[in-house]
């Protein structure tokens, strides 16, 4: 089954002469590890956007999991992502007011789905983050502490949990690992992986560097825009 598929997407912002985004054709089967490379101005975070539904489709054709996205409504767009994918941001973007529990369980609130698969598999929710936690290497004691208290490699496991709670069918990862030192980086990879593989998810992540390009199963580069542009 093919979880994304592209033809023709292009994504040009306002004022700009050249577009942001120009990709011929992309095919990303279910339960694929899929790596996108690419600069400043290559226009990652765009089609990161895109594929979650955040942004309207401009011009050409996005299929995820089957579904057109130039044929939905931005409400329609947003019931899925709640439903689908799972995102782990740059940021992280972990709520500072929320206990680590709190903040993992968010997207089971957000998505009946999403919640019924917890209930299903771990028989509530609050199993469900408590085995995503544990197997993220995250202490108990912190369960219930404000996110705030955790390290910056921990609040990343953290957002990952809370992106795989619910076993959605796409997880989106923006450049998680940029504030991460070596070893770090190489743990969450390895861990994000086998994690995507039991839940058979897809992995679609994005990063500007390129090292990372030898845990994924397939990989693309964007070229800059910018660079063009500038010619």
């Amino acid at each position: 089954m093919t979880a994304i598929s592209i033809e023709s997407l292009i994504h040009t912002w306002p004022g700009q002469s050249h577009a942001t985004l120009d990709i011929k054709e992309l095919n990303i089967n279910a339960g694929d590890t899929f790596f996108i490379h690419g600069a400043s101005g290559s226009g990652k975070s765009t089609l990161l956007n895109i594929l979650a539904g955040v942004l309207s489709i401009q011009s050409g054709k996005l299929e995820v999991l089957g579904q057109n996205f130039a044929t939905m409504s931005h409400a329609q767009r947003d019931k899925f992502r709640a439903d689908n994918i799972g995102y782990i941001f740059q940021q992280f973007n972990l709520l500072p007011y929320l206990t680590v529990m709190e903040n993992v369980t968010l997207p089971c609130h957000a998505s009946k789905q999403r919640e019924r698969n917890a209930i299903e598999q771990y028989g509530s929710v609050e199993e469900a983050a408590h085995y995503g936690l544990t197997s993220l290497n995250i202490p108990k004691a912190l369960f219930h502490t404000s996110v705030m208290r955790l390290s910056v490699g921990q609040q990343q496991r953290v957002a990952a949990a809370r992106a795989l709670i619910g076993n959605p069918s796409i997880i989106i990862a923006d450049e998680p690992t940029s504030a991460l030192d070596h070893d770090n980086i190489q743990n969450f990879m390895e861990t994000l992986k086998q994690k995507c593989s039991e839940i058979n998810s897809t992995l679609v992540f994005v990063s500007h560097d390129r090292t990372l390009a030898e845990f994924f199963g397939q990989s693309m580069t964007l070229p800059s825009r910018l660079q063009e542009a500038e010619q």
